[in-house]
């Protein structure tokens, strides 16, 4: 469940094993998949305050959370005819001019109704020392609207982003990400990675557009922010602070992209329970690097037929460790286990036996391509920077001292299904690995 991903991640900002949240959510869809995340919360007992304004659509009471509310001088209605003609407009067929004047239209209007929102809360006395004295651990929030940030800086919380994307781009800046405009596709330019000349250009033009268009939606919010915080501060520059970024998109629809290791992909957090939990798992450590390896993606080299719950996938080292690791193949194929063994083309002591299937046809860059998360032993500190994906992990530090390392551990186990009870098969490599 995905949902069990975030939990670590909100431990990490604070020692204690259940502390208090703010959270400041966004109104819509936005909410309906961050109170997935609360309700997991209130379970491990963690104390839940949600802040929204009295003209809320979604966002309701619930056993799991206190929620406060202010005034604001907007009514429902207001808010919901405005969703419901931006959300027609998103899916209009109009040529690409048209879209984009009512695209600036919508953005100055959405930026009034939330300015006029995030205002009326940060200059509500009663709730800002409530918020003051309540000494929050963490703060959850949707930094589309940024009033949750401005919230977070000002009481020296730290902050949890739960998003999509921010528009133009301001989450990638604000992460200090690459973003060449030549290259990465550009909102409603329909254009894929692979752009010819022509479509560059325009995906430019449209990136040269983004600073203009945001600076309508956004520009009232910097001055909120410069004149609560009382010092000069740019959208970017609120979101630059950002502790922990968990995005609610997958590469499986999005392009590829650099991300920095503070960005989590959790897409699918909205949608149903995962039904069919993985049964078996594979721990290796291939040239100093750990990867926890599910059954369920190398199906294309288990023999066919063959039930999934019943085999055990082992990836070995090659000579002395591959040695050791065969007597304890035989005593678990004496026991009944299915075992499947995927070695190199290239090796030069791993032979074929009755007590396991070995698989050679599988070269070394096609089984690590495979692998499911990657947990790096390296940091940004002492490494050059370098685009990852949202697969890798880095975990530099936690060899001398451990105590910080369990909640990323617990993590990913987590993901797996392992965090409860469950099989994990370990292949290390001897030494300091």
């Amino acid at each position: 469940m995905l949902v069990a991903l975030l939990l670590p991640f909100l431990g990490l900002l604070s020692s204690a094993s259940a502390g208090k949240l703010l959270v400041i959510p966004m109104e819509g869809s936005h909410w309906l998949s961050m109170k997935k995340v609360l309700v997991e919360l209130s379970k491990r007992g963690h104390e839940i305050v949600v802040i929204a304004p009295d003209n809320k659509i979604l966002i309701d009471s619930a056993d799991v959370y206190e929620l406060k509310t202010y005034p604001v001088p907007l009514t429902k209605e207001d808010m919901e005819e405005h969703i419901r003609s931006s959300s027609a407009r998103a899916f209009s067929q109009e040529p690409f001019l048209v879209r984009f004047w009512k695209l600036l239209g919508d953005y100055r209007k959405s930026g009034t109704m939330f300015h006029v929102s995030c205002k009326s809360l940060l200059y509500n006395q009663e709730l800002m020392k409530y918020i003051g004295d309540s000494h929050f651990d963490a703060l959850l929030t949707d930094p589309v609207t940024p009033c949750g940030q401005i919230i977070a800086l000002h009481f020296s919380i730290p902050s949890v982003f739960f998003l999509r994307v921010v528009p133009c781009g301001l989450d990638v800046h604000a992460a200090q990400g690459p973003d060449p405009p030549s290259y990465v596709p550009r909102m409603f330019s329909e254009n894929t990675d692979h752009m010819t000349f022509s479509e560059r250009v325009r995906n430019f033009l449209i990136a040269l557009s983004e600073s203009f268009s945001c600076n309508i939606a956004y520009s009232q919010f910097e001055e909120l922010a410069s004149e609560f915080l009382q010092k000069p501060v740019t959208m970017t520059e609120l979101l630059s602070h950002g502790s922990i970024w968990l995005r609610r998109i997958d590469f499986v629809f999005e392009y590829p992209m650099p991300v920095m290791p503070n960005m989590v992909f959790i897409g699918g957090i909205h949608c149903g329970e995962k039904k069919k939990p993985l049964t078996q798992s594979c721990l290796t450590n291939p040239q100093g690097q750990s990867q926890v390896h599910p059954l369920g993606k190398q199906q294309d080299i288990l023999p066919a037929g063959k039930a999934m719950e019943q085999l055990q996938l082992v990836v070995p080292m090659d000579e002395s460790h591959w040695l050791s690791l065969h007597s304890l193949l035989v005593a678990l194929s004496q026991k009944g286990h299915q075992i499947v063994t995927v070695a190199p083309e290239v090796n030069s002591s791993m032979e074929v036996s009755a007590h396991y299937t070995l698989k050679r046809q599988v070269k070394l860059e096609e089984l690590l391509s495979h692998g499911s998360i990657w947990l790096e032993r390296t940091d940004f500190e002492f490494e050059y920077r370098m685009p990852v994906m949202p697969n890798i992990v880095f975990i530099e530090g936690m060899a001398p001292g451990l105590s910080a390392s369990p909640p990323v551990v617990v993590l990913f186990l987590s993901l797996l299904g392992l965090a409860a009870a469950g099989k994990l098969l370990v292949v290390p490599v001897d030494g300091s690995h």
